[in-house]
């Protein structure tokens, strides 16, 4: 009499994709369906079969047959010598042949930089701090996601200073084939960069420019996969790729982790300039690098946007001792821990919805010594949003409570 535990030999020809893995193939015989406590079918345990079977086959694959799967991974010997030189389109900032970002709040100027940043590298102005005479002029091409072509990037880009003759520029208005879709389009977007010889690639924001498969906000993973997709482009055309990407309502994590999009995308990038209003001075802003893996440190650059040809341009001021994670979170750097929380606690009592008169506001800071400076900045840290009207400031002005309440 046959043992009624012995193990059945596999069949010969495994079940293919259309049998489930409780069916039968061939002459096997099906097996029930184990079920657990509840009467749910119980989770299959993992088998030996899973694993040895290849390709129709008993056993471990061999070698061949690995090989033929995928191909070796590229390694190479490390050569002796100096490290390589980094070839710096803006020094400690932006580097040729990699991908960076450009990220900031709203109306801070993160496009106006951009076409500051177009304008040098055809021949225009020289970017801050950067000496010496007009480049060589390269080719851009420039991929407007937000801005009208004809009334923002183009008139904007000459008002910068920059030359028509060396950008070539696109939208995300026309058809799929005919709009630039990454990842899916980094073989068509580096075989334009060699066609047009074009130096720097704006891509303004990067989320017009996306297809189905990049889940950038969806995880760590696939906003790595795309990166690398991105970096590889940079890195066989020598060209400098540039996303620009908006912020997020959470500024509490820092500067690279308010960008829209997974975190990994600024982590992935070779550098992130960060674009804010520097705390308390609503027209004055700052450029600060949040993250730079080739250069050495450098100092927030602070700016106005002023007015020429009928487009906002550049006008540097100066330096200031900010990080870009103080600019984000919209602090100055230098508020007393204790004061603030004091002026947060006062501002949730004082004003718990509705409007105060600028006046009040400004005699709750003196009577409970605390500066006014600190007072706005408890404010703006709570979301009360402040506006002046009239000619003088804090005439007729009002604190006003956030929407729904405190956080």
């Amino acid at each position: 009499m046959a043992n009624p535990r012995k193990r059945q030999a596999p069949p010969t020809n495994p079940p293919g994709p259309d049998h489930s893995t409780n069916g039968s193939s061939g002459d096997a015989p099906a097996r029930p369906a184990r079920r657990g406590a509840s009467g749910q079918p119980a989770r299959p345990k993992k088998s030996r079969d899973h694993t040895v079977l290849h390709h129709g086959k008993l056993g471990r694959p061999s070698d061949q047959e690995q090989d033929q799967e995928r191909p070796a991974l590229p390694m190479r010997q490390p050569r002796k010598g100096k490290p390589a030189a980094v070839r710096w389109l803006w020094t400690n900032r932006l580097a040729w042949s990699t991908v960076a970002i450009v990220q900031g709040e709203k109306g801070s100027g993160k496009s106006t930089w951009l076409r500051a940043i177009a304008a040098d590298v055809t021949g225009g102005p020289r970017l801050p701090g950067e000496k010496g005479k007009p480049r060589v002029a390269g080719t851009v091409l420039w991929f407007a996601g937000e801005e009208d072509l004809a009334t923002r990037v183009e008139p904007g880009f000459v008002a910068a200073g920059g030359k028509l003759t060396h950008l070539r520029v696109a939208d995300d208005k026309g058809d799929e084939s005919d709009t630039l879709q990454l990842p899916n389009d980094c073989d068509r977007l580096a075989a334009l960069i060699r066609s047009e010889q074009a130096v720097l690639v704006v891509i303004d924001p990067i989320f017009g420019f996306l297809d189905g498969t990049a889940d950038i906000e969806g995880g760590s993973v696939p906003a790595r996969r795309f990166m690398r997709s991105i970096r590889k482009v940079a890195a066989d055309t020598g060209a400098l790729i540039l996303l620009s990407r908006n912020l997020t309502k959470d500024t509490s994590r820092g500067a690279l982790a308010s960008g829209r999009g997974s975190g990994e995308l600024a982590n992935a990038a070779r550098s992130v300039l960060h674009t804010h209003t520097l705390p308390q001075t609503p027209d004055v802003y700052g450029l600060a690098v949040a993250s730079a893996n080739d250069g050495a440190k450098v100092p927030t650059l602070t700016y106005t946007l002023v007015g020429k040809q009928g487009q906002g341009v550049i006008h540097p001021i100066g330096t200031i001792g900010l990080t870009a994670d103080e600019l984000a979170s919209g602090d100055d750097g230098d508020v007393d821990r204790g004061q603030l929380e004091t002026a947060k606690a006062l501002i949730r009592t004082a004003l718990p919805a509705g409007e105060l008169p600028a006046s009040v506001f400004k005699a709750l800071a003196e009577r409970s010594m605390i500066s006014l400076r600190t007072l706005q900045l408890a404010a703006k840290r709570l979301g009360v949003t402040h506006r002046s009207e009239g000619r003088r400031e804090n005439t007729v002005g009002y604190g006003m409570a956030p929407k729904g309440g405190y956080q």
